[in-house]
């Protein structure tokens, strides 16, 4: 029996339990993720899928996730925890994959499931993670303009913005558009200043879609206060 075949029989047995939710932690073996990608593509009832850690075969992985995110007409929801250790070409993959995605709704980018009930020192804040640069997911979004698709909720929390304000301000900008459609967006714990919240707080004017928003835990100055309140 192939290696190929062991592992999709493998797979074919954990897949057969009537499973909502698919964790991916430690997977060494980049056979696996091609195995895995061709078992979840249509799978009828797996519409979850968590990865906790991009620590092993980090290429093969974000392969596997943005052709799932790609292709997968049954996936509905993708938890990201360690974005922040992927490079510019990579993360911007990943959100490239949105653009022809059939059926994803929510991405959640938080450094921890459990951050809301985070103290701000706790590990899983962006302080202590590493930064997320917004430059290849800006020109990513920059590319969307006209486009449909599936995504409703994305979620940063606790990924420090790393970038400059003239970086940060179009960033959040695009996110707010109400183009892309986005109906709940979380910013929190992500080390936002005054600049880039008041850019928040200005593209609300214009936007018709979203439903709820987290600006926890950043710069809130007053000025932005009173520029959200309006």
């Amino acid at each position: 029996v192939s290696k190929e075949q062991s592992l999709n029989d493998a797979f074919d047995t954990i897949l057969q339990a009537n499973l909502n939710r698919f964790e991916i932690s430690i997977v060494e073996d980049e056979m696996a993720y091609d195995v895995l990608y061709k078992n979840l593509l249509h799978h009828p009832t797996i519409t979850k899928l968590d990865i906790p850690t991009a620590k092993y075969c980090k290429e093969a992985l974000v392969d596997f996730c943005c052709n799932l995110i790609a292709n997968s007409d049954t996936l509905e929801e993708v938890f990201f925890q360690d974005i922040g250790s992927l490079n510019e070409d990579m993360v911007q993959k990943l959100f490239n994959s949105l653009k022809t995605s059939p059926n994803l709704k929510v991405l959640d980018l938080r450094t921890s499931r459990y951050l809301e009930t985070l103290q701000k020192d706790s590990p899983g804040w962006g302080s202590s993670n590493p930064v997320l640069h917004v430059e290849p997911i800006l020109a990513t979004l920059e590319s969307f303009e006209g486009s449909q698709y599936s995504l409703k909720t994305l979620d940063f929390g606790g990924n420090a913005m790393a970038s400059s304000t003239s970086m940060v301000c179009p960033f959040v900008t695009n996110l707010l558009s109400s183009s892309l459609g986005l109906e709940r967006l979380s910013f929190r714990g992500c080390a936002l200043a005054e600049e880039g919240l008041l850019s928040v707080a200005t593209e609300l004017e214009n936007n018709s879609c979203l439903t709820f928003l987290d600006l926890s835990h950043n710069v809130i100055t007053k000025q932005v206060m009173q520029q959200l309140a309006k």
